[in-house]
C-alpha cells in the first residue's frame, strides 16, 4: 500500500500545510475513501505527530480527524491511542472532548 498522504505527512513544513493534509485525509475518511488498513496506517502516522507542539487549530483538526477515523472505521481496538490519552490533561478543555469521544 502506497498512500500519497503518508509521504505528505512526512514532508510538511508549516502548520498550515499540515492542516491542509489532515483536511484531505478527513474528507476521504468521511466518504469512506480508504480501506480499513489504509486508515490504520494513516492514523498511526498522525499519532507520531507531537500534538502539544502544535497550535490550537492544528491540534483540533488532528484530534477531530482521529475521532472521525475511529467513528467511521471503528479502529479503536486496532490502534494504540495511549499517547493521546497521556496528554489529555495538557490540552485545552474543549479539546479534551475529543479524547473523551475516543475513549468514551
Amino acid at each position: 500500500m502506497k498512500l500519497e498522504e503518508i509521504t505528505m505527512l512526512g514532508n510538511w513544513n508549516t502548520e498550515e500545510e499540515l492542516i491542509k493534509i489532515i483536511e484531505l485525509i478527513e474528507d476521504k475518511i468521511s466518504y469512506k475513501g480508504y480501506s480499513e488498513d489504509e486508515v490504520i496506517t494513516l492514523v498511526n502516522k498522525l499519532l507520531e505527530i507531537n500534538v502539544l507542539s502544535l497550535k490550537y487549530e492544528a491540534r483540533e483538526e488532528l484530534l477531530n480527524t482521529l475521532c472521525n477515523a475511529n467513528s467511521y472505521y471503528n479502529i479503536q481496538e486496532k490502534v494504540d491511542f495511549n499517547n493521546i490519552l497521556a496528554i489529555k490533561d495538557e490540552l485545552e478543555d474543549d479539546l479534551k472532548e475529543y479524547i473523551l469521544e475516543l475513549f468514551g
